[in-house]
């Protein structure tokens, strides 16, 4: 028989669940803090009724008051406000990214509007492949990039470079090049990068979207090996694996964590990648929506997450594993590792909830 503080309790607790799904529902709470709540509440209802459960772990600490209990109950809230502060810097951050994008992408169809040049009307019955290119300090590599890919007659292409915040010549090397390029005034990061490039391809009503990246890892060569499984009606998309041949060259920090990662991936999905980190993949552009990652930082996990909710059918093919010559990296590696794990939590939590 419960007691009128316990119905109370309940009560109180039943409203702040309503309140939360309905702020869920309207987009209110994102889904880190959706997971707080619920927690925070789900421990005071069972707080509620089982008044012993709080007697106990008072008594208990009070007791055994030690140095290792001080250590877990300090790392625990610790663990838990540090997440609540970084989820709520990652949705700030998320908000100024949207705007950055959106000036973006408004001053690419200003510059295309001034162009003295008016664009062909279109007129092909060939299928739009747009090749996207995220790139950031890439001066040096990102010409034969560019020229490196192959000529794809069947299609009616347009590539798409995405300069991130760059302050080397890549953007001036880009449009000598006779390509589109969209600048970004800061860098968003890879996925940012990679996001802007989607949406431009999605407002061509590309058929189908392929990327790569802009330092030369990436041989543009290998292109067609990426869109055969795509095109034959095998996949919905294709992802290329460094692992699959067996000779990539990289230093045991990132090899652990695209393992690590990878492992990780596959046990939330039904897929069974090897290379879950690499950014050079081709997808039929219908099924945009669904792999459309939610936040910009570590775009990969999310977007293998979201393919495999939304029935995407995933196949990797080998891919050359070439080693940067030129330029500079935008990750620091350890740091990259360090907080990869923080952010992995983050992809799952938004996708799954």
């Amino acid at each position: 028989m419960l007691h009128g503080s316990q119905l109370v309790g309940l009560l109180i607790a039943s409203l702040a669940f309503i309140f939360i799904l309905i702020a869920r529902k309207k987009k209110r709470l994102n889904a880190r803090f959706f997971l707080f709540w619920v927690l925070f509440w789900g421990i005071f209802i069972a707080v509620v009724l089982y008044p012993s459960v709080a007697t106990y772990l008072t008594s208990a600490l009070a007791l055994e008051l030690n140095m290792f209990t001080l250590i877990t109950v300090s790392a625990f809230t610790l663990f838990i406000l540090g997440f609540a502060f970084f989820s709520f810097l990652s949705d700030q951050n998320q908000k100024v990214t949207n705007c950055i994008r959106e000036q973006a992408l408004l001053n690419s169809k200003l510059a295309r509007l001034g162009s003295k040049v008016s664009p062909a009307r279109n007129r092909s019955k060939k299928k739009k492949i747009a090749i996207v290119i995220p790139a950031r300090n890439e001066e040096h590599s990102i010409s034969n990039v560019v020229r490196g890919i192959p000529p794809l007659n069947q299609f009616e292409k347009k590539i798409f470079v995405i300069d991130d915040g760059s302050d080397d010549n890549t953007f001036n090397m880009v449009q000598k090049n006779g390509v589109e390029v969209i600048r970004h005034p800061v860098a968003l990061g890879a996925g940012g990068a990679l996001k802007t490039g989607y949406l431009l391809a999605r407002e061509w009503n590309a058929d189908i979207i392929a990327q790569l990246d802009a330092d030369g890892e990436h041989d543009p060569t290998e292109l067609p090996n990426l869109l055969e499984p795509v095109l034959n009606g095998e996949a919905d998309m294709v992802i290329g694996s460094r692992f699959l041949n067996g000779d990539l060259q990289l230093s045991a920090t990132r090899k652990i964590g695209i393992r690590f990662y990878t492992w990780l991936v596959n046990k939330l999905t039904k897929y069974n990648l090897t290379d879950i980190t690499v950014g050079y993949r081709v997808f039929r552009g219908d099924i945009l929506d669904k792999v459309m990652f939610p936040s910009e930082k570590h775009w990969a996990i999310a977007m293998a997450l979201l393919a495999n909710r939304n029935g995407v059918r995933v196949k990797e093919v080998p891919i050359k594993g070439a080693i940067r010559k030129t330029g500079k990296s935008q990750f620091h590696e350890l740091m990259t590792f360090i907080l990869y794990p923080i952010r992995a939590i983050k992809q799952v939590i938004d996708v799954y909830l």
